[in-house]
């Protein structure tokens, strides 16, 4: 499978369910299985599959194009599936890879609701097709291009968990015992480096992560 990404050893944190790891096996099998759409048998260079781990999101991508005029709008409801490969569509059939053929994208999308977890986003751009799967929770930035000190790691995560909150409420969160002041101070350095925000005025404003809704 020529163009696939070298796998490596990751740490961290558990981020979903069984069933979210089940449909995460799904949407790379129909990336591989090339017949609801991730390759284009035009390509003279084969096709790529890649797998994006980013803070908010996974993202399993295949290079080509939907078949057949199908759109992503397509993918969540029943469609006919028309395999460009009907050998290897056999070969995982058989294998218990896929269940039925035309219900791949389908089934990943009622494991990922039986999870718990948002509805995952299909899209087709710039010659390949990708599906999003998010954690049921929001997940704060760790990749970022400053380090953040021991007690602005605490702020988010606090964050991460209150939602929007009062000032006064983060510093009564805090296991350190940080005063009023320092925490304030850490906040307007998060904020410049973009991943807080303040919403609000006076003793209405809440403290929340970048991007988090109200």
């Amino acid at each position: 499978m020529g163009g696939t990404r070298r796998s490596s050893r990751t740490t961290g944190r558990r981020w979903g369910t069984p069933s979210s790891s089940s449909s995460g096996r799904s949407a790379s099998s129909a990336s591989t299985c090339p017949w609801r759409g991730a390759w284009s048998p035009t390509s003279s260079s084969g096709w790529t599959i890649s797998v994006g781990i980013y803070d908010d999101r996974l993202e399993i991508s295949s290079t080509g194009r939907l078949p057949f005029g199908l759109t992503p709008a397509d993918l969540v409801r029943p469609h006919p599936s028309r395999p460009w490969n009907p050998l290897m569509a056999r070969v995982f059939y058989r294998r218990g890879i896929i269940e039925t053929w035309g219900r791949g994208t389908i089934k990943i999308t009622e494991l990922t609701e039986q999870a718990g977890l948002v509805r995952p986003e299909f899209e087709e751009s710039a010659g390949e097709v990708i599906v999003r799967f998010f954690p049921t929770g929001y997940v704060p930035p760790s990749r970022v291009s400053h380090d953040v000190t021991p007690l602005q790691q605490e702020i988010l995560e606090f964050l991460a968990h209150a939602g929007p909150v009062r000032l006064s409420q983060i510093v009564e969160g805090l296991p350190s015992g940080t005063p009023e002041r320092t925490v304030q101070d850490n906040l307007q350095l998060l904020r410049k480096l973009g991943l807080v925000d303040l919403k609000g005025y006076t003793r209405a404003s809440r403290w929340m992560l970048k991007g988090m809704p109200l």
